[in-house]
């Protein structure tokens, strides 16, 4: 079923009138629908909120607290995707280092499927991967020539 579209104002006037959600300043609200979407900051963070009985938001929720739900989560997020990529990085410098000095400076020793474990279950694993690499490698030396 295709969703109704409504104007940023009777976004507002549903949460209001259909939800209960108090909105002390609806120039506010509307900023902050126009910066994160409808669906972002209700869909995504009205359940800690909301009496599953009424379906309606409990007793004394402010626009502003969800609001501050969905910015203390993004800003987690980025926390946590800068400290993850430090962590990719370490690990992918260290695999490399680790992978050259086994088998050495030829740069395509890592399509090579003798140079993985491939005993047991690992076989189709690293056969799928050296594939992937494949394709990968071929796709880019299509785009450099």
């Amino acid at each position: 079923m295709a969703k109704v579209f409504f104007s940023y104002q009777q976004q507002i006037e549903k949460l209001v009138k259909e939800k209960d959600l108090l909105i002390a300043d609806e120039e506010y609200a509307k900023e902050m629908l126009k910066r994160y979407s409808y669906y972002s900051l209700i869909s995504g963070y009205k359940d800690i909120f909301k009496n599953t009985t009424t379906k309606t938001y409990k007793k004394g929720t402010r626009f502003e607290d969800i609001v501050n739900l969905y910015e203390f989560d993004a800003s987690l997020r980025e926390l946590f995707l800068k400290y993850l990529l430090r962590v990719e990085w370490e690990i992918k410098s260290l695999i490399s280092y680790h992978f050259c000095e086994k088998f050495g400076e030829n740069q395509v020793a890592y399509l090579n499927i003798n140079n993985y474990n491939t005993s047991g279950k690992n076989r189709t694993g690293v056969q799928k991967l050296v594939n992937v690499l494949n394709r990968y490698t071929a796709d880019q030396l299509i785009i450099i020539t």
